[in-house]
């Protein structure tokens, strides 16, 4: 295992891993893997698009009633 010192707060790690693996799969548990798979993921996107749409309901009403995002801070520095 290498280290290195990447600034005051981070170490970098390179792991080497050599791993050798034989599996075998039957056609149709793969054919069931994939439509579950693929269900799995048409359930999650519908999951993210309602939340999508519930959070642009939200700010909609912000923006409807006049609440509007807390000011940014001023850089550090004071300028150019």
């Amino acid at each position: 295992m290498e280290t290195t010192k990447i600034d005051e707060y981070t170490l970098g790690v390179v792991k080497e891993e050599v791993v050798i693996k034989t599996t075998t799969y039957d056609v149709d548990f793969l054919l069931r893997q994939r439509t579950a798979i693929q269900q799995n993921l048409d359930d999650f996107t519908a999951a993210r698009v309602a939340e999508l749409a519930e959070v642009d309901e939200l700010l909609s009403r912000c923006e409807n009633l006049g609440i509007t995002p807390r000011p940014e801070p001023p850089a550090e520095g004071g300028g150019i």
